[in-house]
Order: C-alpha cells, then sequence, then structure tokens
C-alpha cells in the first residue's frame, strides 16, 4: 500500500537528487527531483532545465522487484 505524507515545500525539502511527487502552485501533479545546489525542483527536457514553483512533495514509493 503506498500511503505517504504531503510535505509543505517551504517547511520541508528532498534529499538532494531525490524524485518526487509534486503540486506546483497551478494545482499540477508532477514527478520531479530536488536539486539542493539551486534550491527548487526540475524536470529535464532533452537537456533543458524547466523551473517549477512547488508547494508540496512526498516520496515516491519503492520500485517493484523484477
Amino acid at each position: 500500500m503506498f500511503i505517504k505524507k504531503w510535505y509543505d515545500f517551504n517547511k520541508k525539502k528532498p534529499k538532494e537528487g531525490q524524485y518526487c511527487l509534486t503540486i506546483d502552485s497551478e494545482g499540477k501533479m508532477n514527478v520531479y527531483y530536488w536539486e539542493a545546489e539551486w534550491e527548487n525542483c526540475f524536470q529535464k527536457y532533452g537537456g533543458n532545465l524547466k523551473v517549477y514553483n512547488i508547494i508540496h512533495w512526498m516520496p515516491l514509493p519503492k520500485p517493484p522487484k523484477m
């Protein structure tokens, strides 16, 4: 079962390089990774990075065993 807690992005940040489920200020939900050096979440688009205004996040579940 996948039950995780939503974290307020202003109060708690993901671990460096961690992928997480996020909600931005427009209510869009997506998976991004945390880049502590830039203090923001990013998503890769063909080598370019786009910054999003994340307001909440939660850790992703562990992948299934293959």
